[in-house]
């Protein structure tokens, strides 16, 4: 039958055009597109596309291929490649620093510190969360409004202990959590992608993000996570409240046994459709 707002055109079993739009169901915007490797998938994507986009509808595309490349140059959008040779700062840090930000910065430096394997027991994150409170504060007090970064935290609160003064288990924790994140920071293998003064924008109407080139698993997870806050973080925005909004996960099932990416998923069933923001996921 299609739905009241013809925004997508398709055909029915009967050969009767329909239209579509996911905002017109009662229940929430998120579809799922699912189909053998070859059954047009990525067609139907830039389908959709072809017809939202000219409508003034945002879009970020994140996936493991080269499939979106035309899609993007054909709509003038910004494509961006993830790899070790030329990363991008998806700063954790980015943005207001409230207890809100504090909260998603913790999941993923948790996840960052766990190695996708050894999870931060308890008493870890409790010390995670306690340093970062501190650090808020402290920053505000000392440089307002400028952006810190990971390496800032991790050596002058984590390695210091100076969150937790009188308190000799935690200070040690806290040196424990600096080593389990030095990846990201410093002269980390991982560093280029987090440890620096946001450079990630979503300056036009359609962002395309390739994640193929990256080769750890785990850093997937962990730029997914940043990636997915900052995307969304722009599209609450209440100047865009009522522009159509979409995200779209190619084949990214499999990032969400990351706890804090598993989490973001939950937030996007609950919340997303209140910002007018549709989340399309793809899977064979």
């Amino acid at each position: 039958q299609g739905t009241k707002t013809a925004t997508i055109d398709y055909v029915n079993q009967r050969g009767e055009a329909i239209g579509f739009d996911p905002f017109d169901n009662p229940l929430n915007p998120h579809l799922n597109i699912i189909g053998t490797s070859g059954a047009g998938k990525t067609f139907e994507v830039g389908r959709i596309h072809n017809r939202i986009l000219p409508l003034g509808s945002l879009s970020a595309i994140l996936g493991p291929l080269q499939n979106y490349r035309a899609l993007c140059e054909y709509h003038d959008g910004e494509l961006i490649v993830l790899n070790a040779n030329t990363p991008i700062y998806i700063n954790p840090f980015y943005g207001p620093l409230d207890p809100a930000h504090i909260d998603r910065i913790a999941a993923g430096l948790g996840e960052m510190g766990s190695g996708g394997t050894d999870r931060l027991t308890w008493t870890q994150f409790t010390v995670l969360g306690r340093a970062l409170t501190y650090f808020s504060s402290w920053w505000q007090q000392r440089y307002g409004d400028e952006e810190p970064i990971l390496e800032q935290f991790a050596g002058e609160i984590l390695d210091t202990g100076i969150f937790a003064p009188d308190n000799a288990e935690a200070q040690t924790i806290g040196k424990d959590l600096a080593l389990k994140l030095s990846l990201f920071y410093g002269d980390g293998m991982y560093a280029g992608f987090v440890n620096g003064k946001n450079s990630f924008t979503l300056r036009k109407n359609l962002t395309v993000i390739e994640f193929g080139e990256l080769n750890n698993q785990h850093l997937q997870g962990v730029l997914f996570y940043f990636l997915f806050n900052h995307i969304t973080h722009r599209f609450k925005d209440p100047t865009l409240r009522r522009v159509w909004k979409s995200i779209w996960g190619d084949e990214l099932w499999k990032l969400l046994k990351y706890k804090a990416t598993a989490e973001v998923m939950e937030d996007v069933i609950r919340t997303y459709r209140n910002f007018r923001i549709s989340a399309i996921f793809l899977s064979q």
